[in-house]
């Protein structure tokens, strides 16, 4: 009733079915990273720095079509909000409306354990 397929058969099958290429987006994100320096102090202020992240994919979609969130917390207070976001591609567009009711911009940012 079952067939075991073999490493070879396994590898002839592989050959003949078509893969999507990964975006060069997706690409790009998933570069290893240094991780985030721990003998960091924190900020003094509300918005002097704060930490941003993106998850996702997530599957399944939220009913309105979001695939990933922005987490993003302030190193001060540890104010965390999270948004939810449609594509990639929208993240920066979400970012300035996140911070536009505040009318302040951070004065660092930290991304995916980078300083930006």
């Amino acid at each position: 009733m079952f067939e075991v397929l073999y490493q070879t058969d396994i590898m002839l099958l592989l050959k003949w079915i078509p893969f999507a290429f990964p975006c060069k987006l997706c690409a790009v994100t998933k570069v290893t990273k240094n991780s985030f320096d721990t003998r960091h102090s924190r900020a003094s202020k509300p918005f002097e720095e704060i930490h941003m992240d993106i998850v996702g994919p997530i599957c399944p979609l939220s009913r309105e079509g979001h695939r990933y969130f922005l987490t993003i917390v302030d190193s001060c207070n540890q104010y965390s909000s999270t948004i939810p976001v449609k594509s990639k591609g929208d993240v920066s567009e979400v970012i300035a409306q996140a911070f536009e009711p505040f009318y302040k911009t951070p004065v660092s940012i930290s991304a995916f354990g980078m300083n930006c």
